[in-house]
């Protein structure tokens, strides 16, 4: 699976610690993924909460978000499925070719990367509708006498 330079850049770090040949992610070994992405919120959500550092106010401002939680107060999960959604949703609105996406999310069916795994982002859609002409506009040359050319119907 190819990464962002970006991602690898943040990941970098973490690399450096892996024994070669060692797999960065070993997650089919894990009894339950769901598991696995929990623990991981937990320990990422603790060094967010110690960044707060002695600013009791950050702290507690920080404790009562639903930042890096695998569930949040309105019952939704940080799962596996879920961040599938927004991988392929992302890429979709990135303007990535459906057949890219289809192949990233390792899909036989491209219905099911279209229909089930894409999702229209707020303000899409009118962001869609705002790229089509202003019909109400005239066009420039719309107004411009037409030329009689010499000789026209001989």
């Amino acid at each position: 699976m190819p990464l962002s330079d970006s991602l690898v850049g943040l990941l970098r770090p973490f690399l450096a610690e892996l024994e070669r040949g060692q797999r960065l992610f070993n997650m089919w070994n894990s009894p339950r993924l769901s598991e696995l992405i929990e623990a991981d919120l937990e320990a990422a959500r603790g060094v967010w909460l110690e960044e707060a550092g002695d600013d009791e106010s950050e702290r507690q401002r920080r404790a009562e978000m639903d930042f890096l939680v695998y569930q949040d107060s309105a019952g939704r999960f940080a799962d596996f499925h879920s961040a599938r959604h927004g991988f392929i949703t992302h890429l979709a609105a990135a303007g990535v070719h459906p057949k890219v996406a289809q192949s990233l999310a390792r899909h036989s069916d491209i219905n099911l990367t279209l229909s089930r795994y894409s999702h229209v982002l707020s303000g899409q859609e009118a962001d869609a509708v705002n790229l089509l002409p202003d019909f109400g506009k005239k066009r420039a040359d719309a107004d411009a006498p037409k030329a009689v050319a010499e000789g026209a119907g001989r």
